[in-house]
């Protein structure tokens, strides 16, 4: 099947959250002023595909309660269970550790242990992504190439806090706490997990359950 063409990247970055930009003060250290979970954290186990329908999305007029009813919509459906995050490219968002102290984070065709990731929604309405391996996703700084990885260890704090929007196609997006959107990199990318400054197809992702 044909690879998809890279989307559309016409936007201004979105200003949902003033909150976000705050974030970037913010040590990544896992341990460092972690948010409180509503729950005990749960245990966690362990062919490219269409391209997106959706068109480019303006989030620009959002204000807080909207985003809030948004992370709201999302943990109803997903908190405590868990799921996969399937790309645009037909491909399984994955966590894996390589030795390095945040691991690694990327796309594969088939869906593994790797892809599996349970829904914990925090005390301040954010919502994160516990995987297999017991750490959390996490949104690297520019001086890591706002690359998506795994927290240090089993906490998180701002940088493993990512905020949920939905379109009308019922697809899903994720604010994180740069202001940026999580984006499923193609080919040239090595099938990375970053993060874009605007969204379009690529920072779309279908959410099932495991």
């Amino acid at each position: 099947m044909a690879m998809t063409t890279p989307s559309p990247r016409t936007l201004p970055a979105p200003r949902i959250l003033a909150f976000a930009a705050c974030s970037l003060l913010l040590a990544s250290a896992c341990g460092e002023d972690e948010f409180e979970l509503d729950d005990e954290l749960a245990g966690a186990s362990e062919g490219d595909g269409e391209a997106a329908g959706d068109p480019p999305m303006d989030l620009g007029e959002a204000d807080d309660g909207e985003q809030l009813r948004a992370n709201a919509l999302f943990c109803s459906q997903y908190e405590d269970k868990a799921i996969t995050l399937r790309s645009t490219h037909g491909r399984y968002v994955s966590s894996y550790l390589d030795g390095s102290l945040y691991g690694k984070v990327r796309q594969f065709t088939n869906k593994t242990s790797w892809g599996r990731f349970v829904v914990r929604c925090t005390t301040d309405g954010g919502v994160t992504f516990r995987t297999s391996n017991g750490r959390f996703l996490r949104a690297g700084d520019d001086a890591e190439g706002y690359i998506i990885n795994n927290s240090a260890g089993s906490g998180f704090a701002q940088w493993e806090r990512f905020d949920a929007v939905t379109p009308s196609s019922g697809r899903w997006a994720f604010l994180t706490a740069h202001g940026r959107w999580m984006r499923a990199g193609y080919v040239e990318d090595s099938f990375d997990v970053d993060q874009a400054t605007q969204i379009g197809g690529w920072e779309y992702f279908d959410v099932d359950l495991y």
